[in-house]
């Protein structure tokens, strides 16, 4: 699951998370183990939760850290990341705004397809922002051919300080409009969501070498110490 944390500290007022009780971690070092969602706005709703069913580990606390998830994760090009940080240090405020924002939304979205997955109704109120932000992000974007299908795409300089949010969103649409709902998982350790396109589609964890691993040392234990 997520790698060695870099610099933990308990949420302070000028650290926004739309999950109150978080423990924040700034400058996280990004790797393949944070991106095993397999579709970018999973990824991105992976950037909370720790190594347990509690969701207390927010990884993206600064609009910094949002910025380098989304580099890293490829979701913006290297002149998008440097023009955002540019416009978030001429308007802190409406950066800490988007980035409170794109928080909100990504506790919807993950509340949202954590539902799917458990084959539980979603909360109306998240479906309702979820679907908000879609529309939103879907009035900025635009859509053309590649690779045989219509996909949406957003341009940095339409989206300013939301380009994250509005991408995520356009991810979040392509997910709901064009993937199996029975291929939504999440892992059964973790809070970490991933969408299985296993032939047999019985993928349990969101990385056998993570997850998998301690689960199946938890039961050792357990068989032999319960």
């Amino acid at each position: 699951m997520a790698r060695a944390r870099t610099d933990v500290s308990k949420r302070d007022d000028g650290l926004q998370s739309a999950y109150s009780g978080m423990v924040v971690e700034t400058g996280h070092v990004w790797g393949p183990l944070d991106l095993v969602g397999g579709l970018p706005c999973l990824d991105f709703a992976n950037t909370a939760g720790g190594h347990t069913k509690i969701r207390e580990v927010e990884r993206i606390p600064t609009y910094q850290d949002m910025i380098n998830w989304a580099r890293y994760a490829q979701t913006l090009s290297g002149s998008e990341a440097r023009t955002a940080l540019g416009l978030a240090k001429s308007k802190p405020q409406e950066a800490a705004r988007q980035l409170h924002e794109t928080h909100v939304f990504r506790e919807a979205l993950h509340r949202s397809v954590s539902a799917i997955a458990g084959g539980r109704p979603i909360e109306s109120q998240d479906f309702a922002h979820v679907r908000s932000i879609i529309t939103k992000a879907v009035a900025v974007a635009e859509i053309a051919g590649r690779d045989e299908a219509f996909v949406w795409s957003v341009d940095a300089g339409a989206a300013g300080l939301g380009i994250v949010l509005s991408r995520m969103a356009l991810s979040a649409h392509d997910m709901l409009t064009r993937e199996k709902p029975s291929q939504l998982r999440q892992c059964e350790r973790c809070t970490w969501l991933f969408i299985d396109r296993t032939k047999n589609q019985k993928r349990r964890f969101c990385r056998q070498d993570a997850c998998g691993n301690k689960a199946r040392a938890e039961r050792f234990y357990n068989r032999h110490h319960g």
